[in-house]
């Protein structure tokens, strides 16, 4: 028995080091459980099935040898998260256990240690549970707690299990895009073309508002008692609204400095439908929205978008960057104005919730509401409002207050400030009046955004011909390599097919392992189809461990079902790519004759 120090090198990477020298007043020393450990292990094993791989989230790390016996009998492809909470950061932790019971904790590629506050917990939990095991095991999740954390930090324990079953389904719908869907943005991108050279990427204005008022505006049914107050801050604090509030601000005679857009499909349109759009307006988002929207601005940001892997590639291609944008227009306005080093960043109209009934300000038409309800009316769930009640919701509401609150704990040096006065509860913004923070905050002169932009867009100098061919060049790998795709999935799927030896579930993993090892040569191209490869791993892995005749048959039908696809899928794809490069060939036509 020896004792040992776990001492944090960095994020989520503890050193554990041998001591005998331990203060008992300053540190938290983990003694083995108080009950019998025998009987512990005994209790907890016995319940568990370690014939599924699955992902283990286990509350607390005192019962060492527990913890060794879950990660010595789970499957390979099983994942460990230990999560032991601290009172006050900094705290250090002790164990005392056998050394060579340690040996799991080093296993970094199934095995994560978090141990923190509450807060510092949420922040390092976002760092573990998107990683593909877990999102392959979703579906078999085994939730340990360790009597004497349980019996400590009750409500601490609760509060985490609610965020990790959040940011999971957040996760899982972040990699939820269909080939159809991407398809679509990237064709509105190709379609979009000509404007990628007369807008400014978005890294040009990095740090440009340092510590400076920026004021999010969502299009909630709060902002309608709110959104007189918004013209005492025009000019002082930077006004971004997101595209269902720009009607409401502008029939106010408010007008915003960016509005911004995110859907790629014709549904936003009808936000920009007004004669007239105030020149002064920037207009903010990735080039994957219709092009007729963005024909109705003279300044553009483009932020790309890093959680789309096909935006990401070619805008790196190309010679353009990304910004982590979310998935909800207003995830966004938040994502750049904490770009631009705003801060306080303070939120209106962004309830986020039902709100006596209503998702959206009165302003937003009627048959928004219906066709939101229409939609998402069997994806509702119920998040924590401002007085600590619970309220409806969409889950695509949920994901965006996930997204912004993993935003907050990452910049801790940035206020947020929630003056929504209504809606969700968004964990580490301070809850105010908007009136009040308008009156504290948005005292002093501010330059218009526009001035910045026309300032930049005069030097700004682009190899139109270049870059089109740059371009033509990714859309030609991307062609390759959905050609080697198609190629190797129809071979799996002839031996697979054709296999009778022995050893069938082995001969199908092997088959798996190479193909994903295919499909990893090309991160972008792999977006494409991730709908797919994401749905077949998750059905592989609901699978157990050790199968019988039948269940081995189902597997070999679910693979063959796959590698069809995949052949289908690609084919479609690189037809669709034949197109891209034509439509270049007739841009480069263009700019040769300039």
């Amino acid at each position: 028995m020896g004792h040992f120090k776990l001492k944090k090198v960095s994020n989520l990477v503890w050193e554990i080091e041998e001591t005998e020298n331990i203060d008992f007043k300053n540190s938290r020393y983990l003694f083995n459980s108080q009950i019998d450990k025998e009987k512990e292990i005994e209790m907890v094993i016995n319940r568990i099935d370690f014939n599924y791989h699955k992902n283990f989230i286990i509350f607390g790390l005192k019962n060492i040898d527990l913890l060794a016996e879950i990660y010595k009998r789970k499957t390979p492809f099983s994942t460990i998260i230990i999560i032991e909470i601290c009172s006050s950061p900094n705290e250090d932790i002790y164990i005392s256990c056998d050394k060579d019971k340690l040996a799991f904790l080093f296993d970094r590629n199934t095995v994560n240690l978090t141990i923190g506050t509450q807060t510092e917990l949420v922040s390092q939990l976002d760092s573990v549970l998107g990683d593909s095991l877990k999102l392959y095991n979703l579906r078999n999740l085994e939730i340990i707690s360790m009597p004497y954390l349980k019996s400590t930090f009750t409500n601490e324990i609760s509060s985490i299990k609610t965020t990790i079953f959040e940011r999971l389904h957040t996760i899982i719908t972040s990699f939820g895009n269909s080939v159809e869907d991407i398809l679509v943005g990237t064709d509105n991108y190709l379609n979009n073309w000509k404007h990628v050279f007369r807008g400014l990427d978005f890294s040009y204005f990095e740090g440009m508002y340092k510590n400076r008022p920026a004021i999010v505006v969502g299009a909630g049914p709060s902002l309608d008692k709110n959104i007189e107050y918004l013209r005492e801050a025009k000019g002082k604090a930077l006004i971004l609204c997101v595209d269902a509030a720009l009607d409401s601000l502008l029939d106010k005679g408010i007008v915003p400095d960016i509005v911004a857009s995110i859907e790629r499909t014709t549904l936003i349109t009808k936000f920009y439908k007004r004669d007239i759009i105030p020149d002064s307006i920037v207009y903010l988002g990735p080039n994957i929205i219709p092009g007729s929207v963005l024909e109705r601005f003279n300044r553009i940001i483009f932020t790309g978008r890093k959680g789309d892997a096909v935006v990401r590639d070619l805008n790196s291609y190309i010679g353009f960057n990304n910004l982590e944008i979310g998935g909800n227009v207003s995830n966004i306005l938040i994502a750049f104005a904490q770009y631009l080093g705003c801060s306080p960043i303070i939120f209106v109209g962004l309830d986020l919730a039902y709100t006596n009934g209503r998702t959206h300000t009165a302003q937003v038409a009627d048959n928004l509401e219906d066709s939101l309800s229409n939609v998402y009316k069997e994806s509702t769930v119920y998040v924590k409002g401002q007085n600590g009640e619970m309220l409806e919701t969409f889950e695509f509401f949920m994901y965006a207050k996930n997204w912004i609150e993993i935003l907050i704990s990452i910049n801790e040096e940035i206020k947020f400030i929630n003056a929504t006065e209504g809606g969700a509860n968004i964990e580490g913004a301070e809850n105010k009046k908007l009136k009040e923070v308008i009156s504290k905050y948005c005292v002093e002169e501010l330059a218009a955004i526009n001035d910045k932009y026309d300032d930049l867009i005069a030097q700004y100098h682009v190899d139109k011909v270049g870059i089109t061919k740059k371009g033509k060049e990714y859309f030609t790998s991307m062609e390759k390599y959905f050609n080697k795709i198609a190629k190797e999935a129809k071979n799996r799927y002839n031996e697979i097919s054709s296999y009778t030896g022995v050893g069938l579930v082995p001969f199908m993993e092997q088959k798996r392992f190479s193909m994903q090892a295919e499909l990893d040569k090309n991160l972008a191209g792999r977006f494409f189809i991730q709908s797919i490869v994401i749905g077949f791993n998750r059905d592989i892995h609901s699978f157990p461990m050790y199968l019988n005749k039948d269940d081995e048959e189902r597997m070999r039908q679910r693979s063959m079902q796959y590698y069809d696809t995949l052949v289908k899928v690609s084919k479609k794809i690189n037809e669709t790519l034949k197109i891209y490069k034509r439509i270049l060939d007739s841009y480069l036509i263009k700019f040769n004759n300039e």
